[in-house]
């Protein structure tokens, strides 16, 4: 899956007149991130196992829920699994139902078991909340404007950034991303 960016080094130019690199723009997505340990684009969970509890709610470990491609059921026995596929009809993802956006619900209620349900999903956004790239234009700029930052490494394949912080570049980044609206997603 591709990295969506959630600042371009035009968007920052146009928002706060600093000129950046892409290396600034990814650095503050990577902070971004790791602050809410999640991330603001689209992702794919395929056949994540997930277990009944015998309510009407399913909870499962990504949030928010953006699609259902599959849910099922497995109605054998330990050593014979017999997944049966869920019907779409039977099963919602709730539209308003506040923190708990990694639920689904069922009218009938979902089978208490452990590991009974196997579901395919999406998760994330449809697009990067403008508050998010707002965030991330100023951080970039933040960080090209400090002249003790460095960046040290990046690495693309896994995608992560090393910088040294300095002086009140750490408190300048913490104060932005306590602007994020969003709590920080928690994976449980």
């Amino acid at each position: 899956m591709a990295i969506v960016e959630y600042c371009t080094t035009d968007d920052v130019l146009n928002l706060t007149g600093v000129t950046v690199t892409d290396v600034h723009c990814q650095a503050a997505r990577y902070l971004i991130d790791n602050y809410c340990q999640s991330n603001f684009q689209n992702n794919t969970v395929t056949d994540e196992i997930v277990s009944g509890n015998g309510s009407k709610w399913l909870k499962l470990k990504y949030s928010p829920i953006l699609t259902v491609t599959k849910l099922e059921e497995d109605q054998g026995d330990f050593d014979n699994p017999n997944w049966v596929e869920i019907d779409a009809e039977d099963f919602k993802i709730p539209s308003e139902h506040g923190e708990a956006d990694n639920l689904l619900l069922c009218d009938k209620g979902f089978t208490k078991g452990i590991g009974n349900y196997r579901v395919s999903y999406t998760w994330g956004y449809e697009s990067v909340p403008d508050i998010v790239k707002t965030i991330a234009c100023r951080i970039a700029a933040a960080l090209k404007q400090d002249p003790d930052v460095q960046i040290k490494r990046e690495s693309v394949g896994s995608y992560s950034v090393e910088f040294s912080e300095s002086g009140g570049i750490k408190d300048t980044i913490d104060q932005l991303l306590k602007e994020l609206p969003v709590k920080p997603l928690r994976i449980e």
